[in-house]
């Protein structure tokens, strides 16, 4: 079979010279982002207003822990449970730790989450052990893996 399909017409390209590029980027107004430090994001859990920080400011409190803890050892577990208790009502949130966590477990090189948030999963795992991603998890953290990773797999009937 021969098929011949027309070739589409585009419009042309228009043409720039580096002097009109750097002049159009003159006009254009200064634009910042302001990341919160991980203190501005635990402040925001201590008031009650966790709701109102963005997943950019999620994202960033967790990259940013483990050397805010090398800082701040004395209040490391404890903001790391605050952070925990609020991924129970935040999706988004938990996404982001569990991933991490799960990286954390495994043969993963960088450092992808600070210690004391994967010491301080249980309290998340407590309130929803019942769901399959938080009994992998689990099982990744014990000490025969792969055994309870077999025992998770029959009782859900999953590969």
């Amino acid at each position: 079979m021969n098929s011949q399909f027309s070739i589409p017409s585009l419009p042309e390209t228009p043409q720039c010279s580096p002097n009109q590029l750097i002049q159009l980027a003159s006009k254009l107004s200064d634009a910042t982002i302001s990341i919160p430090s991980v203190d501005k994001v635990l402040e925001a859990i201590e008031q009650g207003k966790a709701d109102q920080l963005s997943k950019l400011d999620w994202i960033y409190c967790i990259y940013a822990k483990a050397q805010w803890d090398q800082q701040n050892i004395d209040r490391s577990r404890k903001t790391s449970a605050a952070i925990w208790k609020v991924a129970i009502s935040n999706s988004c949130l938990q996404h982001q730790l569990l991933w991490r966590l799960a990286l954390y477990y495994g043969d993963c090189q960088e450092q992808v989450l600070a210690q004391s948030l994967a010491e301080s999963f249980d309290i998340f795992a407590n309130s929803v052990s019942h769901l399959l991603p938080f009994q992998i998890i689990r099982a990744f953290r014990s000490v025969q893996a792969g055994i309870e990773l077999a025992k998770i797999a029959c009782e859900q009937r999953v590969n």
